[in-house]
């Protein structure tokens, strides 16, 4: 009998297992991350604001990916004040992204 439970629970594992990587693969399929582009270029803080604050259907904070910034400056070579919002901007973005990782990582340390 127990030979029998035993057989039984590795087949309802596999298939647990394969319901697990179906779903995944289907809430990837949502998934607006842009981490396989080769980056994201950044032309100005408003438009950065934009990009940074469009939730992921499938991670919530979105990832951009490497990104390519253009940040302005003043003629005397000083930060613009364009420059100092994209900084903030790219701060928070940064922070938002760190988070997201620990919650994750968080998650998978429960599951297992």
């Amino acid at each position: 009998m127990s030979g029998k439970l035993s057989s039984l629970n590795r087949r309802l594992a596999k298939v647990e297992q394969q319901v697990a990587e179906r779903t995944k693969r289907e809430e990837l399929a949502n998934c607006i991350c842009r981490t396989s582009m080769p980056f994201t270029i950044v032309h100005n803080a408003e438009q950065f604001e934009v990009e940074m604050n469009r939730p992921c259907p499938v991670h919530g904070v979105r990832d951009l990916g490497q990104l390519l910034i253009h940040r302005p400056f003043n003629s005397d070579t000083t930060p613009s004040e364009e420059s100092i919002k994209l900084r903030q901007l790219l701060d928070l973005y940064e922070l938002r992204l760190s988070q997201r990782s620990q919650s994750s990582d968080e998650l998978e340390e429960n599951e297992s």
